[in-house]
């Protein structure tokens, strides 16, 4: 938790110096709106180039929600219902769409999209929950949902038509997810508590599929070159298992 706080932390005062203890600057055609109920609540939103659009709706108290839009016809939509709850999200290029919902207490997400078509949605039901996600290159897709405490999932996609589906149902669970070149699909689904999954793909229209059912599971895929498939099925406790399928 210590990590994401620093960033968090770093983030907020970086664009504290940007906006000059301005809430809210839009350039022009952009448009931003927020609502907010309850107390010690913090939102800003820094907008530069044409039609970007952001919206925060922040219910609670001492929430934290930031927008920062970059370029053209982008879209940032973050909803915290809760308390102590953090939101940034930024975004550069055109045409990128994020969504970001949290229900509960101390979740945070942070939230990067560069280039043009990228669509990340973040879904948090719980209590500190932690997501950290990059999108670079065009219409990536990548959809977190967590229910539950304790949850963590970091991805970074990189290059063109990546999609990954990660979702975690529990308490304590944790997946790292990576990808890098064009049309890649890893699926993640974690039931229970304490699982934990890394996907590494590399290279072209690789698919990795990994389900975790019981408690404390390990499953990592490493997918390096063309057309690679990997299924991964846990069903029990303390199981571990690891495929590595191509070279560098």
């Amino acid at each position: 938790m210590k990590t994401q706080t620093n960033i968090v932390k770093t983030l907020t005062a970086s664009i504290a110096i940007v906006i000059a203890s301005s809430s809210v600057y839009a350039d022009s055609n952009d448009e931003v709106s927020i609502d907010q109920e309850g107390d010690l609540n913090s939102a800003f939103a820094v907008q530069t180039g044409d039609r970007n659009f952001g919206d925060i709706d922040q219910n609670g108290d001492q929430n934290t929600a930031g927008i920062m839009q970059a370029g053209e016809d982008n879209v940032i939509l973050l909803e915290q219902n809760g308390d102590n709850n953090v939101a940034i999200s930024s975004q550069a290029g055109a045409d990128n769409l994020t969504e970001t919902t949290q229900n509960g207490d101390f979740n945070q997400a942070v939230t990067a999209q560069v280039g043009e078509d990228n669509y990340t949605l973040v879904t948090q039901d719980g209590s500190f929950n932690s997501v950290n996600s990059l999108q670079s290159g065009t219409e990536n897709t990548l959809d977190i949902d967590q229910d539950g405490d304790g949850n963590y999932a970091d991805a970074v996609q990189l290059g063109e038509r990546q999609d990954a589906d990660i979702n975690q149902q529990g308490d304590g669970n944790g997946s790292i997810t990576f990808q890098e070149g064009e049309a890649n699909y890893t699926e993640l689904n974690q039931l229970g508590d304490n699982n934990f999954s890394f996907a590494s793909q590399h290279g072209t229209e690789n698919l990795a599929l990994i389900d975790q059912t019981g408690d404390g599971n390990m499953t990592g895929i490493c997918q390096f070159g063309e057309d690679h498939v990997a299924d991964g099925n846990q069903t029990g406790d303390g199981n571990m298992a690891s495929v590595n399928q191509g070279s560098f």
